[in-house]
Parts: C-alpha cells; sequence; structure tokens
C-alpha cells in the first residue's frame, strides 16, 4: 500500500486513474493533501486577500494625491492638452479637430479612439478646467483596471502564483514615475491595455485549441474577429498598437495558424484601411506647424530634410537604454553618479537587461501556446 509520501512521484498514476473514470477510494485518498496542507491553504489565502487590501487603500490614495498634485499641470506633457482639446471638440459635435490651433485643423495624427473615451468627461461637466477631476478619474480608473486585468492576466495564464501577481502589482502601482503618470490624459495606457486584452485572448484561442488536437483547422472563427477588434482598439487608441498587431500575426504564424491570422487581419483592415485612408486624404499639408501636429510621416519626412532624422534617432536609442530602468530602479537617480557610462551604474543597468532578456529568452524557447508576451515585449 502505498503512503502519503510517495504521493508526487504516483501522481501521474492518480491522474490516470481519474481519468479513465475509475472508482478507486484508496487512490483519492492518496490524492487529498494531508491536514496540515488543508489548514495551510487558507492562511495563505487570508494573508494574499490582507496584502491585497492593503495594497488597494494605498494605491487608491497616492493615486488621489497624485491627481491632486497634476491637476495644476494639466496640459505640461503636450500630448496631453491636445488629446483633451480634441476630447472637447468631439463632445461639441465639432468633429476630430484640434479647435486650439489656428485654422482648427482635422486631427490625422492620433488615433481617436482616448480622446473618443475622454469626451465623456465634457459630456458629464462640459466646463474646462472645472471637469479636470472628471478627467483624472477617467484616466486613473483606465489605468488601475489595467493593472488589476494584467494581475489577473498573470495568475489565470499561469505565470505566477496570486501571491507573486500582487507583488507585481503592487510594485507598478505605488511606483512613483506610475502614479505620477496615472492621471495625465495620455493614450499609452489604455493602449496597453486593449493590447495586453487581446493578448490574452489570443493565447487562450490558441491554448483551447491546442487541447482539442485540432491543428490546421478552424475551429471557430468568432474568437478570431472578436481578437481582431480588440487589436484594432489598441491601434486606434495609440499608433503603437501595431506592435501588438506583428506580435499576434508572427505568434500565429509560428503556430502554423495562418488561417486564424488571415481572420485576425481582414478584420482589423475592415476598420482601420478606411480609418487611414481618411486621415491620409484630410491631412493638412501647409505650413509645416500644422503638418506636425496633423500627419507622422509628413513631419518624419520634414524632419528628414533638414538632416535631423538620423541624429533623433540614434539618441533615443541611446536613451532607451536607460529611460526603462530609470522608471523601475529608481534609487539610481539618487546615487552619485554623473553619468550612465560610470561603472556601478553600467553594472547595474547590465544586469537588469540581461534579467529582463533572459527572462524574455526563456519563455520565448518555451514549448507551447505559452509566448506571445514574450514576442510582444
Amino acid at each position: 500500500m502505498l503512503s502519503t509520501e510517495h504521493v508526487p512521484q504516483f501522481q501521474w498514476y492518480i491522474t490516470l486513474c481519474r481519468r479513465g473514470g475509475a472508482a478507486r477510494p484508496e487512490i483519492d485518498a492518496l490524492a487529498e493533501p494531508p491536514a496540515d496542507n488543508r489548514t495551510r491553504i487558507p492562511l495563505k489565502r487570508l494573508l494574499v486577500a490582507a496584502l491585497a487590501l492593503v495594497t488597494v487603500c494605498c494605491g487608491l490614495f497616492f493615486s488621489y494625491r497624485a491627481a491632486l498634485g497634476y491637476s495644476q499641470y494639466f496640459g505640461a506633457y503636450h500630448d496631453d492638452g491636445i488629446y483633451t482639446i480634441c476630447a472637447k471638440a468631439l463632445a461639441e459635435g465639432k468633429g476630430y479637430r484640434i479647435i486650439s490651433l489656428p485654422m482648427q485643423p482635422l486631427q490625422t495624427k492620433y488615433p481617436p479612439g482616448f480622446p473618443g473615451i475622454l469626451s465623456f468627461a465634457f459630456r458629464i461637466e462640459p466646463s474646462f478646467p472645472q471637469n479636470i477631476g472628471v478627467i483624472e478619474a477617467i484616466c486613473s480608473t483606465l489605468g488601475i483596471s489595467f493593472l488589476l486585468g494584467a494581475g489577473a492576466f498573470l495568475v489565470t495564464s499561469g505565470r505566477a502564483t496570486p501571491l507573486l501577481a500582487l507583488a507585481v502589482v503592487a510594485a507598478s502601482w505605488l511606483n512613483l514615475n506610475f502614479l505620477s503618470f496615472l492621471p495625465v490624459p495620455m493614450a499609452d495606457i489604455p493602449c496597453a491595455a486593449a493590447s495586453v486584452f487581446a493578448l490574452s485572448l489570443c493565447e487562450h484561442a490558441a491554448r483551447k485549441r491546442s487541447d482539442r488536437g485540432q491543428a490546421g483547422s478552424l475551429s471557430s472563427v468568432l474568437p478570431w474577429i472578436v481578437i481582431g477588434l480588440a487589436l484594432t482598439a489598441s491601434v486606434l487608441t495609440h499608433v503603437m498598437g501595431m506592435f501588438a498587431v506583428a506580435a499576434v500575426i508572427i505568434y500565429l504564424c509560428l503556430r502554423r495558424l495562418f488561417g486564424q491570422a488571415a481572420i485576425v487581419i481582414a478584420t482589423g483592415g475592415v476598420v482601420l484601411a478606411p480609418a487611414w485612408a481618411w486621415a491620409i486624404t484630410h491631412s493638412a499639408t501647409e505650413p509645416a506647424t500644422l503638418v506636425y501636429y496633423t500627419n507622422y510621416a509628413k513631419a518624419a519626412q520634414y524632419t528628414a530634410s533638414q538632416g535631423a532624422l538620423p541624429v533623433f534617432i540614434a539618441r533615443n536609442i541611446a536613451r532607451g537604454f536607460t529611460e526603462l530602468m530609470d522608471i523601475v530602479l529608481q534609487f539610481l537617480k539618487s546615487l552619485p553618479m554623473s553619468s550612465p557610462t560610470d561603472a556601478g551604474a553600467f553594472t547595474i543597468y547590465g544586469a537588469a537587461w540581461l534579467a529582463l532578456a533572459l527572462g524574455v529568452g526563456q519563455e520565448l524557447f518555451k514549448r507551447g501556446p505559452r509566448k506571445l508576451i514574450a514576442i510582444w515585449i
């Protein structure tokens, strides 16, 4: 007769017997955790719940404080003012225009998704700046929802335990840089939320299809249409949503799900092609100041004609090495280092980037459907 100490070695046998439907009381007895474990599980859940409550209370308090602090600097980011004025134009029925600029040009540079959401603030309270609190509440709600959704995704996808996911949420929510950015009307967080939602749907659909063993066949069209619409929402919120689209297409092609990739592309194309055609045909062509506000491609072309584009790209690549880690490793800013090339800073930055690369690489080379987030990163 097997004792409980042999359960880990014979777990495969227990699972096999259960799948076979055999009524084996001795097997069920072996599969039950010892009494000690049964008492520890509720205590662990209670601990996670208590820590979650503390995280939410602290997060809401500091989010409120961040909103109060940002109110006096509203519009200082430049883009936050553009998004807000476009939202005001939509709410007042003036179309998707930058009504604060001369000639009130059509906004053909930034997608309309986020200003469309923000326009509800002007429908609730049309007067500005009296509605700044409403604007900040909408932005903060989107950001907090993204954090909580990302934590839930980490758990449901098997990437993290509830305690680890809670640690990730807490470290992100209580990060000073995130709190400072949370109430700001910018499209980055809504775009990230839509992207992660689409990626999680795609990964879940791919996993279900693998479990059913239907390789090479279209099990259902509807889930892939929904994924395409979620990706479209990401792109219509921020142009960076195109990276999520690219990640999904690469992922599906690697898994030889070419039909599903075609459905996703077709679904997005139905919405995005007309939107892009409208933006191209209605974009301002002169003067150069209006082109900068209304057209990415033409603004880049103008920058290139001045010989500044290579410098701009090189500078962004150089800053990219330190910018992300400045956000994650805030304590580095307080260290007596004159530049990131100092030995201490370079070692810390290098170690952080190496850990990130190893984590992404590990997931990329795993078998199975769980590598889409790594492709996106």
